[in-house]
């Protein structure tokens, strides 16, 4: 599900970057990027055996050298993918959800973050 979201993400023109990765930025990439991590992942079980649907948590990450254009990113995203439904590079997405926000400064890159927590549901 990850590498999926990743490539919704990339080939997505109403986000104004394609510098998407996983986890981590590159160093010396341009700027603003996005980093997606898996937080976790759920497979539901019901009485009778698996359920086909699955849980994954999601971090994406808005980076930039301003506050302002990290959140204007992260806007665009959230627009992107709330409440999202259907195929999604090949898995089907019965529903994304935002979960919360967070912002902040990273001293050691002097980059300015706002995240993104997002549960999604599929099969």
């Amino acid at each position: 599900m990850m590498q999926a979201l990743m490539t919704f993400l990339i080939g997505n023109t109403n986000i104004s970057t394609t510098e998407i990765y996983p986890h981590v930025a590159p160093l010396g990439r341009p700027l603003p990027a996005v980093t997606v991590s898996l937080d976790s992942a759920q497979r539901t079980r019901a009485f009778d055996g698996p359920v086909q649907i699955r849980e994954a948590d999601f971090q994406v990450d808005a980076w930039s050298k301003t506050q302002a254009q990290a959140t204007d990113l992260a806007r665009e995203i959230i627009g992107e993918i709330e409440n999202y439904r259907g195929d999604m590079a090949g898995i089907y997405v019965k529903r994304i959800d935002i979960e919360g926000e967070d912002t902040g400064f990273d001293r050691a890159t002097e980059l300015y973050r706002h995240s993104l927590f997002f549960t999604a549901w599929h099969s």
